[in-house]
């Protein structure tokens, strides 16, 4: 899984990925998410591993799980995570 950062939080990509990567989940390095409006965070189940992409998304408070990353999302990740502006405090 890779983390990408939707929101003008830094360091909030990488932030999610320890938290997910101390439930157990592999991460790869977190980046910044290609310049857009990501009004929620969104889960997306890009190489076919839905069992997994729906325990990330319960982890992450039950957000939406898609199949299709967002243009300009590139990851050898199996799943992306895209964190948006309701990650935002």
């Amino acid at each position: 899984m890779q983390v990408f950062n939707g929101t003008a939080i830094n360091g909030l990509a990488g932030r999610i990925s320890a938290e997910l990567e101390q439930t157990g989940f592999s991460v790869i390095v977190a980046d910044t998410a290609p310049a857009g409006e990501y009004a929620r965070t969104v889960v997306y189940n890009v190489n076919n591993k839905p069992a997994t992409s729906r325990r990330i998304a319960q982890q992450l408070g039950g957000v939406p799980v898609e199949n299709i990353a967002p243009a300009g999302i590139f990851s050898e990740a199996d799943i992306v995570v895209v964190l948006g502006n309701d990650r935002a405090p």
